[in-house]
């Protein structure tokens, strides 16, 4: 993943909770720049194994907001996607025995309802907005799949009825809620509950 030459300059900054890499999307329009922040949070414990939360999104500066279902369509979404993902190689060097979840935020219920409401599409009955960003995931390991193997561990997660998710091992071509990975070294082992 560190050899994504199609993307935008990082700023990592850090603090007591989360990890984080500033850039600027400008898309086709390089007077209009887009702040944009990568996050990595811990957020608990999971079979002896930190679990860190890969967020993402618009970041307003001035308030410090992120805005993680922000769409900015500026034109340059590859360039984005390269750059969130150039950004792994990173994490796991600063945490070398942790895991680290990926799930879009347009994935949640709340998501695809307040996205009907404003629809430029006029989806009724199926959201096409809905699950974009993890398609993508999925899509993204599951073409990689065999490079990226060699030196990561990938899980597929569905939500369960605990608050947490069930795993096993990433099958590509399919779809999934949530996405861990980890380095190979590490070999994790979930168990389904």
């Amino acid at each position: 993943m560190s050899n994504l030459y199609h993307r935008y300059d990082i700023t990592e900054t850090s603090d007591e909770v989360s990890t984080n890499f500033l850039f600027f999307s400008k898309g086709g329009n390089e007077e209009e720049e887009v702040p944009k922040i990568i996050q990595f949070t811990y957020i608990r414990d999971y079979k002896n194994t930190p679990v860190y939360n890969l967020g993402f999104g618009d970041f307003d500066m001035n308030t410090g907001f992120i805005n993680d279902e922000a769409m900015s369509d500026n034109g340059d979404v590859y360039r984005v996607f390269n750059t969130v993902l150039s950004t792994v190689p990173f994490f796991f060097e600063k945490y070398p025995n942790a895991a680290l979840l990926v799930r879009g935020s347009d994935g949640r219920t709340e998501y695809e309802f307040n996205c009907k409401q404003n629809c430029k599409r006029k989806c009724i009955d199926l959201c096409h907005n809905f699950n974009r960003r993890m398609r993508l995931y999925c899509n993204y390991v599951s073409r990689k799949h065999g490079l990226l193997r060699v030196d990561y561990q990938f899980l597929g997660g569905y939500a369960n009825d605990i608050g947490w998710f069930d795993f096993t091992e990433f099958d590509p071509g399919s779809l999934y809620e949530c996405i861990i990975v980890s380095g190979k070294s590490l070999n994790l082992i979930y168990e389904a509950r």
